[in-house]
């Protein structure tokens, strides 16, 4: 495999999300609008914040007047599950150039390391892993950024009745289903999803944070005591 052929396989690999990224990206154009930032701004934000769920909570607090150190704090506490994602990525991008080490985060984002990461641990002598993720993560991020300029431009003429923020959760569930292989990363599922309703209230979507860590403990939990079974 050459990185041509990485690439495309990478653009293969998450261009069925393209579906889900188009009404995911409109939303928030729209909400850019509606909230009252220019064009250039509503595009900027989407430009150098490739990061949907942020940058939705991000503009509703913007619309309801918050001051921008609680704006930028939200931010940052939705995305520390980036941590996680690295973590786990690095032992397959430790051997890379720096400019690669440094370039290829920024396209991290939910659908290509849920993607890339089942690919990789199961073929982890696969060659050219950075292009395999740069065709994942490099068109994702062109499809968010031309969904949210029409969202942007279109403002509040998409009728309220599509609905089109019902595909917002339906994204992350197509996402969940392929990393469940087991009675611990079904465990692991169910335990955060019900501690992530249970946690919605808590302020600057901490919920989140909470059910990914409670999460990860019981997956690790029931992992070893599966291991431990005769």
């Amino acid at each position: 495999m050459n990185p041509k052929t990485a690439f495309l396989k990478g653009l293969r690999t998450i261009s069925p999300m393209f579906l889900g990224t188009l009404p995911f990206g409109l939303v928030a154009g729209v909400t850019a609008a509606t909230t009252g930032l220019t064009a250039v701004q509503g595009i900027g934000f989407s430009f150098f914040l490739f990061a949907g769920a942020s940058q939705l909570a991000a503009l509703q607090l913007i619309s309801t007047g918050a001051s921008l150190i609680v704006v930028l704090f939200t931010i940052f506490v939705i995305n520390l599950r980036h941590i996680m994602y690295s973590a786990s990525l690095a032992p397959h991008f430790q051997t890379l150039p720096l400019g690669w080490r440094l370039f290829l985060p920024f396209l991290m984002a939910d659908q290509p390391y849920a993607l890339s990461i089942i690919e990789m641990d199961s073929h982890p002598n696969m060659p050219h892993k950075e292009w395999f993720f740069l065709g994942m993560g490099g068109p994702l991020w062109l499809m968010w950024l031309c969904s949210t300029t029409v969202g942007v431009f279109l403002g509040a003429q998409i009728p309220p009745q599509w609905a089109l923020d019902f595909i917002v959760p339906l994204v992350f569930l197509v996402l969940i289903f392929p990393s469940v292989k087991n009675k611990a990363g079904v465990f692991a599922a169910v335990v955060a999803g019900v501690t992530a309703i249970i946690a919605r209230p808590l302020p600057y979507n901490l919920g989140l944070i909470t059910a990914a860590v409670i999460g990860i403990i019981a997956g690790v939990t029931a992992e070893l005591v599966i291991s431990r079974k005769p």
